[in-house]
């Protein structure tokens, strides 16, 4: 078959749809390997859950130490964001168990100043903690119910 004009915009127009948005889904639970959906991804990051045994208390924390808008206040979910229309937010929820290892889900925040941020923090009651990292360029912190989060160097570098 010679390409014409209409088979190579067919062919440009495929590609184009695979690589903008495509994503796989896999067969029901046998490891079959699924389709490709070539259609938009409506996904938008909404907020990170936390379980706290008080949602207020630990949400306000986080609100100081972000300086974020409180956007709901009620005594089983609290909820912050950098400002009330732009996501993701934090969202505190009640929990009453205990934690009892490391999270396997923590926040980064990359600073101006390291030091004066990691001394900010630790004034407002985080608490320095040791997981293992050894001697890295961050600095691992914990909330006052001791979900740890790290405070990378300064600047854009990799760490």
């Amino acid at each position: 078959m010679t390409p014409n004009r209409e088979t190579v915009t067919d062919a440009i127009s495929l590609v184009r749809v695979r690589l903008v948005s495509p994503w796989w889904s896999y067969g029901e639970g046998k490891g079959e390997q699924g389709t490709i959906y070539a259609g938009p991804v409506t996904l938008e990051w909404e907020q990170v859950v936390i379980d706290t045994k008080s949602p207020p208390e630990l949400g306000r924390w986080w609100q100081r130490a972000l300086g974020w808008v409180v956007v709901h206040d009620g005594s089983d979910e609290f909820e912050i964001r950098p400002t009330p229309d732009r996501t993701p937010g934090l969202l505190f929820v009640a929990n009453n168990e205990e934690k009892t290892k490391k999270n396997r889900l923590h926040l980064d925040f990359r600073p101006d100043d390291q030091d004066a941020e990691v001394t900010r923090l630790l004034g407002l009651g985080a608490r320095q903690v040791d997981i293992g990292q050894g001697d890295r360029g961050w600095v691992v912190l914990c909330d006052p119910e001791g979900n740890e989060f790290c405070v990378l160097r300064s600047g854009s570098s990799a760490e």
